[in-house]
């Protein structure tokens, strides 16, 4: 890069600053103002915890003090606000006179204004609700928490650290060891109500439990999930995540995750996409990993799915007697285990590998509305059928390889064979996956149809692609073009 001497920088600087002017002057030309009237720039405050006490009276600004000098635009206590320009929430932000350090609640923070509360690091900076308080209600406000780590929120209600009818951003933050208790509770970590939504960014949510739904996340607004955690939470639905609102996943590990009644991730009417993550089921025997309910649509794509054990499928899409909207489609993605999937309504499986141990890996309910459509995917089961349709429409079953012939309605270049994978591995990409070794009947046999890339996100070859998730050979498409 050629350097720029500073007589050159600071004449460029003053053009700029002259062109700035100017073209100000002539915006005020265009659209003058009425008489009296007076341009308003947006402002927030920003407010500094001096002290880890949650005492009303505290010395030194307490985090509670912190929240109602921005709820009141009133200093309270020894809390010193600054009203600083700029169009984002009040800030909170902690002196690092107290790093590292932990506030005890003596009863729930509440959120009655927009505020970003910015941690110090979730290592060296906790609230905790000491099992006996949630830690923060949001109202319609807007609440930002950011590297930090909220430990121990307990309430016989609804959302165990977090409860909120307005929208929450979690960010490079931990919601650990939460609790909704009540008979019914929602949201061990976090219920967002029908008014909020969640925005959940590089952060963890793990050991939390709700008794009915959502042990981790309770999501009955909008949310989006990515490059996070969510793991050994537990409710008797729902154990990650019960999602009652449209979302994305992306990016995220949702392991190990426990339900007494449903599945680790629940969908209720709602439109929900998976992509580029890993989803393990948790021990419970009647344990499954994904459950797909009411009008439900859910689209997992470029996953790895592993079920380890239990009875029953793993991934269940159920539309029951009232509901015929439910549609699951899985494309690109690898699933393994003990237990496969099995629909009711509508299955798409496109461009995956399912091998599991015990049950079909692909099944279809007798007596609903069931259709589906499967291609260029190796579909195989050790311990049971590759495949039972129970009388379901095929509307298309194409450039398959099945192990046995029980699959073979409307049937199009099929493969019965042994698909000579190798074991679950890193192979590139953000999840594990099974690469087709050399001779596979797989490799080249897919049709002219496949996507662009596989599972890891790597450029598919040209002409006929691989059947499977995975493409042999098959480039990064990041580094496509020599650039690292």
């Amino acid at each position: 890069m050629k350097s720029v001497d500073a007589p050159n920088s600071q004449r460029v600087i003053a053009m700029t600053t002259k062109l700035l002017f100017v073209l100000l002057l002539a915006i005020a030309a265009a659209f003058p103002l009425s008489s009296g009237a007076q341009i308003v720039l947006p402002t927030y405050l920003q407010v500094v915890v001096g002290t880890t006490s949650d005492d009303v009276n505290a010395v030194g600004c307490s985090l509670r003090q912190a929240l109602a000098t921005v709820a009141s635009d009133a200093n309270v206590g020894d809390c010193q606000r600054q009203r600083l320009a700029g169009d984002r929430p009040n800030q909170i932000l902690f002196d690092s006179a107290i790093v590292p350090g932990q506030i005890i609640l003596t009863q729930q923070l509440d959120v009655t204004a927009d505020t970003a509360i910015n941690g110090p690091g979730q290592e060296v900076f906790q609230i905790s609700g000491v099992g006996a308080h949630r830690i923060f209600q949001v109202s319609t406000a807007e609440l930002v928490v950011r590297d930090i780590t909220l430990t121990q929120g307990s309430t016989m209600a609804d959302g165990g650290a977090i409860l909120s009818d307005g929208p929450v951003t979690v960010s490079n933050s931990r919601i650990i060891n939460s609790r909704a208790t009540s008979i019914g509770g929602f949201g061990g970590a976090i219920a967002i109500e029908s008014g909020g939504s969640l925005l959940l960014r590089s952060s963890e949510i793990s050991g939390c439990s709700a008794d009915f739904g959502g042990g981790g996340l309770s999501l009955r607004g909008p949310f989006e999930i990515s490059d996070s955690i969510i793991s050994n939470n537990d409710a008797q639905n729902g154990g990650a995540v019960l999602a009652i609102a449209d979302g994305t996943i992306s990016g995220s590990q949702i392991t190990n995750n426990n339900t007494s009644l449903g599945s680790s991730i629940q969908v209720s009417a709602a439109n929900v996409v998976v992509e580029s993550s890993t989803l393990t089921a948790g021990s419970g025997t009647s344990e499954r990993l994904i459950e797909l309910l009411a009008d439900g649509v859910l689209r997992v794509s470029g996953s790895h799915l592993q079920d380890l054990s239990g009875t029953g499928v793993g991934v269940l899409a159920l539309d029951g007697a009232n509901f015929t909207n439910v549609e699951l489609t899985i494309e690109n993605s690898t699933i393994t285990g003990s237990r496969g999937i099995a629909a009711q309504n509508f299955l798409a499986l496109l461009n995956s590998t399912i091998t599991v141990t015990e049950t079909p890996a692909l099944q279809f309910f007798s007596g609903g509305t069931a259709r589906g459509r499967i291609a260029n995917s190796i579909v195989v089961s050790d311990g049971a059928d590759d495949c039972v349709t129970n009388g379901a429409t095929l509307v298309e079953n194409s450039h398959n390889i099945y192990t046995d012939g029980d699959c073979t309605d409307v049937q199009e270049n099929l493969i019965f064979a042994d698909p000579a994978l190798g074991p679950l591995s890193d192979y590139g990409g953000p999840t594990l996956t099974r690469l087709p070794l050399a001779g596979s009947p797989a490799i080249d046999a897919g049709n002219l149809f496949c996507p662009g890339t596989d599972q890891r996100g790597f450029a598919r070859t040209d002409g006929l692609c691989d059947i499977g998730a995975i493409e042999v050979g098959a480039t990064d498409t990041l580094f496509a073009d020599g650039f690292e």
